[in-house]
């Protein structure tokens, strides 16, 4: 580790070698998270879920239930991301990446370390609303900022009617040929 880092004290260093120091311990921290992922917190989780499905009757109180255990055991470790020096400049990445879809906000809690299930329903309370309507809020400021939510809607209403056209075509052909063969 730096010892700029190490001592909380950048103040020998220019804004740029200070904040270029942290990103190699940022790398070899990731690499201890995943280190730590494969070594010890996958292997407990291993164990730790064989004894629930035991003690609380999970897959029938059989591992075997299921032929993929794996699939059952899947998870992922939620670690935090690390601190950005630019705050308004992330905020408008994750803005843009959120309206584009190259982003959820699943992801982007878990990146501040938190759960978005578990923030929705607080946030629900917060606003004396259900966690599904809360979910209806969000989307709305999430699209609709640059009235995506309407081109989507707009989309949906145009296919919509591209559909009914072309049924409404098809039932017109079928009444054109029944009633061809009425008349003859």
């Amino acid at each position: 580790m730096p010892y700029n880092v190490a001592a909380a004290d950048s103040s020998g260093h220019s804004y740029a070698s200070g904040r270029l120091d942290h990103h190699p311990y940022h790398q070899s921290l990731d690499v201890d998270r995943e280190d730590g992922n494969d070594l010890v917190l996958n292997k407990l989780f291993a164990r730790w879920f064989e004894v629930a499905v035991f003690t609380y009757g999970w897959l029938g109180g059989d591992p075997d239930a299921i032929g993929n255990i794996e699939a059952a055991m899947s998870h992922s470790w939620d670690w935090p991301k690390h601190p950005v020096a630019d705050l308004q400049a992330e905020a408008s990445s994750n803005q843009v990446r959120l309206q584009t879809g190259a982003l959820t906000l699943t992801k982007l809690y878990a990146d501040a370390g938190e759960d978005f299930e578990d923030e929705l329903i607080v946030m629900a309370s917060n606003y004396g609303v259900t966690p599904d309507e809360m979910r209806t809020v969000l989307m709305q400021a999430v699209f609709n900022a640059q009235n995506q939510q309407a081109s989507m809607e707009q989309a949906a209403n145009t296919a919509a009617t591209k559909t009914a056209a072309a049924v409404a075509a098809i039932f017109a052909g079928l009444v054109d040929r029944l009633t061809q063969g009425t008349a003859a």
